[in-house]
């Protein structure tokens, strides 16, 4: 699994860029592909396992899965992606990928096809600045430098991670869910902590934007 990691983790470089203040504008997001797909007729589209998605500039971004290994139980090879939604005010593709053991998401520039790799499906700010990817399942395994919460400055191809916390490792393990954007300072989460000594606890927490940057209030 790992070594298909490294085959599609891409990442975005440059300065960050302001994003608009109206992203959602004519983006298209979708639960099931089939539903992207049918709003996007000439910008994406489906050949079998290979996910084609049209760029600013005329050329094509392939993803190319194989969910034959998936059914075959071979992990090394097992990859399904899933285009997830089409956001033209900030320049991206969202799509999901499904690995044997373990998902994600992955965020393609429609500028110039580069992909950033990440443990979930991002969730954008409201006002697009910003997005949080939160809760990486540790019983699929981990990535090449796993997180529990990454909150990233977003910009076309300029895209820069400001905040990683990983829980440390010891007697109890801690899952964190996204639970929704309060204000473009403020990710509200929640985090179960499971412990071979206490019983399993959800509690509410939160990240907030400060002066000196992003602080994750984790529960006591």
């Amino acid at each position: 699994m790992l070594r298909y990691v490294m085959a599609i983790m891409l990442l975005l470089s440059g300065s960050a860029v302001a994003a608009p203040e109206s992203w959602t504008k004519d983006s298209v997001r979708c639960e099931a592909e089939a539903d992207c797909l049918k709003a996007l007729v000439g910008t994406a589209h489906r050949e079998g396992d290979r996910l084609h998605l049209k760029l600013e500039n005329g050329e094509t971004k392939t993803l190319v899965g194989n969910e034959k290994a998936c059914l075959g139980d071979d992990a090394g090879e097992c990859v399904i992606y899933d285009l997830r939604a089409h956001i033209p005010a900030l320049q991206a593709y969202v799509v999901g990928y499904r690995l044997y053991e373990g998902s994600g998401g992955i965020i393609v520039s429609t500028k110039t096809g580069q992909a950033l790799l990440l443990e979930t499906l991002p969730e954008f700010s409201p006002d697009g600045r910003w997005f949080v990817s939160a809760g990486p399942d540790y019983a699929h395994g981990e990535s090449l430098e796993p997180y529990d919460v990454t909150i990233w400055s977003y910009a076309p191809d300029a895209s820069r991670e400001v905040f990683r916390y990983l829980a440390p490792r010891g007697r109890s393990l801690e899952y964190w869910e996204f639970a929704g954007w309060e204000s473009n300072d403020r990710i509200r989460l929640k985090v179960r902590i499971v412990s071979v000594s206490d019983p399993e606890l959800e509690q509410d927490a939160d990240a907030v934007r400060t002066d000196q940057g992003w602080k994750l209030n984790r529960p006591n």
